[in-house]
């Protein structure tokens, strides 16, 4: 357990560093770029997403399993050959897509539809250079990719928009200038790393043939759960077109919440996956991978999202601006769901651990269908006039339109990946009331430490008193932290001693 804590923590530091950097970018980027400029960038963006769903053909996930040097150079000499060959078939199907655009009369779309080659392949690149740090143990190195490759999109954003204007190609401009950088930082540390002799050598044939359930199984995995991530924005982006405004208030709202699991839950998955497969081996469970998952996830993610439960709007309109309260209405209404995706993340890998990838298969699929269902539901629902006379706000009911199909769309997601947690933690040898109890004794404290700030803000009292009461708040469960958990008190001991021995004398 300790050992996953210190790595998750080299790791996390830099996603960390990287949510830090984005944070402090996002009220500039936020200001600078329009909502409607916004939803043609996410829709392309979903686009890439969904086209690294096919990355490696699968074969990246085998990484970390890799058994000696020898094949851990043949499986990322694969992924390269691999991923060359896939981005020409990207590029072919970019090109119909343009034409299909240009058809359409989108000129935007179809011009901004090509940053999905170059993004593919510096993605592909970046994805394959993690997996290989995790299995090296190079997690300094990792936590420095991600650094760049998820926190410079940004700053780049913010310079090109500065210069060329606030428009939708410079945010994909900024994302393509930062995903270069990883990719080069990735070349430099991998190709010494490739040339090296030790530990014999395999040949990408033979570790394509040992390691051929990644493509048999996990790639379809792979390409639900991407599926699952981009369609949800394209669904709504068809389906509010009219209105492109929403759509990029929907794409940002849920691309912040999404950070959580982006960030901290892959961090801790990449370390996770390895040292449960090695627990597994060993002992026959991954009890202590697991708890101290959910303990570390718990304490780290519960607070935020409970917070972002009662805040919403009022986070993002301050944080953003007024123009993108919508996204924190939004982000509001899928916060209860993020907490079992961020969860998922790391937990995920027990199905491959425990040769179960075709039941984790049986989940994607479930969250591939629910989730844009809901979806469609919801905008169906939102759109009755019944649904408007309850609200009692006819036209423009709280829940109209767009907030209803945001909020079916989550309760779908939720039960789609509730089971996935469930059982993941029976196949890791955990009893359910365990990780349950470490989850809800969280949730209880952050509502109530909450409380007096969510009471102001929904009685419509002043933002300024809310927003303090927020930051008591979060005082407040440090405050509970620091009492209750042991390891956080040797933490905060540590740090204060070094900052006491790095003290120059007098």
């Amino acid at each position: 357990m300790a050992s996953l804590g210190r790595n998750s923590a080299k790791v996390m530091l830099g996603r960390v560093a990287a949510i830090g950097v984005g944070f402090l970018c996002a009220p500039i980027v936020g200001r600078m770029f329009d909502p409607a400029e916004y939803a043609v960038a996410v829709l392309v963006e979903s686009m890439i997403y969904w086209t690294m769903g096919f990355a490696a053909l699968g074969y990246a996930q085998a990484i970390p399993l890799s058994e000696d040097e020898g094949e851990l150079r043949g499986l990322v000499r694969l992924n390269f050959v691999v991923n060359g060959a896939l981005l020409a078939v990207v590029c072919v199907l970019v090109l119909v897509g343009s034409a299909i655009a240009r058809k359409y009369e989108q000129p935007v779309l179809a011009r901004l539809i090509w940053f999905v080659p170059p993004l593919f392949l510096v993605s592909c690149i970046s994805d394959t250079a993690q997996y290989a740090f995790s299995r090296l143990g190079r997690f300094g190195v990792l936590s420095m990719l991600v650094v760049v490759t998820t926190g410079l999109g940004q700053p780049m954003q913010i310079v090109v928009g500065w210069l060329f204007g606030g428009t939708a190609s410079m945010l994909l401009t900024g994302v393509a200038i930062s995903g270069l950088l990883g990719a080069v930082i990735a070349g430099i540390v991998l190709i010494p790393l490739m040339a090296g002799s030790g530990g014999g050598e395999a040949s990408m044939r033979a570790v394509a043939s040992r390691r051929r359930q990644f493509p048999r199984v996990q790639l379809w995995n792979a390409i639900l759960q991407s599926t699952a991530y981009s369609l949800p924005v394209i669904i709504f982006g068809i389906m509010f077109a009219s209105d492109m405004a929403t759509v990029g208030s929907f794409g940002r709202g849920r691309k912040l919440i999404m950070l959580p699991v982006m960030v901290l839950a892959i961090s801790l998955g990449q370390v996770f996956y390895p040292q449960a497969a090695d627990e597994w081996r060993r002992e026959g469970s991954a009890r202590d991978s697991i708890l101290s998952t959910f303990r570390i996830l718990s304490m780290l993610c519960v607070f935020p999202t409970v917070c972002l439960c009662y805040l919403g709007p009022l986070m993002f309109s301050l944080f953003l601006g007024e123009k993108w309260r919508e996204a924190g209405v939004y982000a509001q209404l899928c916060a209860p769901y993020v907490i079992f995706l961020i969860f998922a993340g790391p937990l995920k890998w027990m199905f491959l651990i425990r040769e179960r990838a075709g039941r984790f298969f049986l989940y994607n699929v479930l969250a591939v269908v629910g989730e844009p269902l809901g979806l469609v539901a919801g905008a169906w629902i939102g759109g009755t006039p019944m649904l408007r006379e309850l609200t009692g706000f006819a036209g423009v009911g709280w829940l109209d339109g767009a907030r209803a199909a945001v909020l079916v769309y989550a309760i779908a997601g939720l039960l789609a990946r509730a089971p996935l947690v469930v059982e993941a933690v029976r196949l890791g040898g955990v009893r359910l009331a365990e990780v349950v109890g470490l989850v809800v004794r969280e949730i209880v404290v952050a509502m109530i430490v909450l409380l007096p700030a969510g009471v102001v803000y929904w009685a419509g009292g002043p933002s300024v008193a809310a927003v303090a009461l927020a930051c008591a708040a979060g005082i407040a469960y440090l405050a509970v932290l620091y009492r209750r958990e042991e390891t956080v008190r040797r933490w905060v001991a540590r740090t204060v001693g070094r900052g006491e021995q790095e003290e120059p004398a007098d």
